[in-house]
């Protein structure tokens, strides 16, 4: 007789899943431009059945320093649906679009810096509800300035395939992978416009601690296939991560707090080139055995001028 190496102890499906991390993707300027993973972790999947999720993420982006100044805002739409191969494979489509606009946000991000005494970093000496990108050299002269962002529009279709190859028991946690090919149909004005197939690979990991306390792990690889934009050389390669804190507080109700860091898009351009931290924190609300919204409030860390300044997501999914 020969013993082989086996999950003999393995959890049955959903004894480590929660209600999951916020489904949001970098709002930091740069990676707007193109494909940027969503954190994807172990979840519930029903075989034979379909799975759609509708969101967005509406941001405001404010960043003034010597080598770019960055005013809009931008809003990140993104439907996906899904099948249920199995209790551990889920194959899905998505469509994702960003759009740019106006400041809306202005006047209450103005009044709110001052009620905190915080630094307005001159943002109540420039015109609210406008859109501006202005970059410079770095003898601080300007390569580009412009208020017309039509141009940086995209969106693109994926296609993506997830795994569960553990569901993990009491003491180790689920762990899946994901892999997405996104291709662009609509890309930003660029220098390698011919190449819109952007490739991505992550480890999702959920681990359920008590009854209400809940942990998850993500952590991503990205190729892309476009990396010239408004003159700027973006890196081939992105790595991130994010870590997501959930506290059942009631049976189909769940507070959650997020942190997403990625690795800097621009090549030798300021802050751009720096790494970006985005916090999410919010809650998650299930109205139905086969239904959850998610509301959360999004805000950069310590990267200023490298992040989104505030922003709002809203999101629903449901399994059918």
């Amino acid at each position: 007789m020969i013993s082989l190496p086996t999950w003999a102890e393995e959890a049955e499906p959903g004894h480590n899943f929660g209600l999951g991390p916020f489904q949001v993707r970098s709002q930091s300027p740069a990676h707007t431009l193109r494909l940027s993973l969503t954190p994807t972790v172990p979840g519930k999947i029903i075989p034979g059945h379909f799975m759609a999720r509708l969101g967005g993420s509406w941001v405001n982006v404010w960043a003034n320093n010597e080598s770019y100044f960055l005013d809009y805002e931008s809003f990140d739409l993104d439907a996906t649906i899904g099948y249920g191969i199995s209790p551990r494979i889920l194959i899905s489509i998505g469509y994702d679009r960003h759009n740019y606009f106006g400041g809306a946000m202005d006047g209450l991000i103005n009044a709110y810096h001052d009620i905190i005494n915080f630094e307005q970093q001159g943002r109540s000496e420039a015109p609210e509800d406008q859109t501006r990108i202005t970059l410079y050299d770095e003898a601080g002269n300007v390569l580009l300035d412009t208020d017309d962002l039509d141009s940086l529009k995209n969106a693109g279709i994926r296609l993506s395939a997830q795994y569960i190859f553990h569901h993990g028991t009491d003491q180790w946690p689920a762990i899946g992978l994901t892999g997405t090919l996104r291709y662009g149909v609509d890309t930003p004005d660029g220098g390698d416009d011919n190449q819109p197939i952007d490739v991505g690979v992550s480890l999702g990991i959920s681990k359920r601690w008590s009854d209400r306390w809940y942990t998850y792990f993500w952590g991503g690889f990205t190729y892309y296939g476009q990396n010239e934009y408004l003159g700027l050389q973006l890196n081939e390669t992105i790595l991130s991560a994010m870590f997501a804190l959930e506290w059942r507080w009631r049976p189909n109700f769940s507070l959650m707090a997020q942190i997403l860091a990625i690795q800097g898009a621009a090549e030798d351009f300021g802050q751009l080139s720096d790494p970006s931290q985005e916090i999410t924190f919010g809650l998650k609300w299930q109205p139905s055995t086969m239904g959850v919204v998610e509301f959360g409030f999004i805000e950069n860390l310590s990267s200023q001028n490298n992040g989104p300044d505030f922003g709002l997501h809203l999101a629903y999914t449901h399994q059918f």
